[in-house]
């Protein structure tokens, strides 16, 4: 999104062309407004992937119907760096070791041939 001051306002112009353009109040106010939807799509219980135990000690466990796909399981620590890509063997149950990663809040991102799939996995 790009931000530009016109007349007193602030103008954001979306990455998206079919996605009408955004409008504040006043640049004094240093509000934005987007006005296009923010969020993941539920999925019902049968499809989602769990991640548990979270909070762990490393040791997880990966389960759900969607990981039978066969796809890419990749690690981002908070500031966004990748630590960890996996490829996943297409079982419906599979123990990763992400023990050697320091204590934090992760964000697990997998990437299967049906879409991309996000859990939040905190190491203690």
């Amino acid at each position: 999104m790009v931000i530009t001051q016109t007349s007193g306002k602030i103008r954001g112009t979306p990455p998206f062309p079919d996605i009408p353009q955004v409008l504040t109040d006043t640049i004094s106010d240093y509000h934005l407004f987007v006005n296009w939807p923010t969020g993941i799509l539920e999925f019902g219980k049968a499809d989602k992937i769990q991640i548990y135990p979270n909070p762990s000690n490393g040791i997880i466990t990966v389960e759900g119907n969607m990981i039978k796909e066969r796809g890419v399981l990749v690690v981002y620590d908070v500031i966004g760096k990748q630590v960890r890509s996996l490829q996943l063997t297409g079982e419906v149950k599979q123990d990763i070791n992400l023990s050697d990663l320091p204590s934090g809040m992760y964000s697990c991102y997998f990437t299967l041939p049906s879409g991309i799939f996000t859990q939040k996995l905190f190491i203690r």
